[in-house]
């Protein structure tokens, strides 16, 4: 109607716009998460050199001048651990890369988990793992 897609918000009833361009939600910030399956090597110990997500970077704003995203581990797919931010790009800064270096050894499997909170164009295109099997 009236040029608009609208909607009707199923908790409460309020009547909104759907924008592709607008990142929150009745001005409340729409948390964006997703979680790898369990990386492993038959179930022994594995190591993390780096990781990687490419994001669509340079997505900052006026309001987000230097939007974040942030990693957690698991080695239960339970307990997470200590929030890792890295910066996905101020306003035209393109070529930010969101890289995670040293990140150890899992004793079985680790699952990684990814959160943006931030009201930017939220585009994850793939996450890239430097991974090494073994004891060394």
């Amino acid at each position: 109607a009236y040029n608009k897609i609208l909607c009707g918000d199923i908790i409460d009833g309020r009547i909104g716009e759907l924008d592709p361009d607008v990142y929150t939600e009745y001005d409340n910030p729409i948390i964006r998460r997703v979680a790898t399956q369990p990386f492993q090597n038959n179930m022994q110990s594995v190591f993390f050199p780096s990781l990687e997500l490419t994001v669509e970077s340079g997505v900052g704003n006026s309001d987000v001048v230097d939007p974040q995203i942030v990693l957690e581990r698991s080695k239960d797919g339970k307990t997470w651990s200590g929030p890792i931010a890295r910066s996905i790009g101020k306003i035209g800064e393109y070529t930010r890369r969101a890289i995670w270096r040293r990140n150890g050894r899992a004793a079985r499997f680790e699952v990684f988990r990814f959160t943006l909170t931030d009201a930017v164009k939220p585009v994850i295109i793939q996450l890239t793992a430097n991974i090494i099997g073994g004891d060394k």
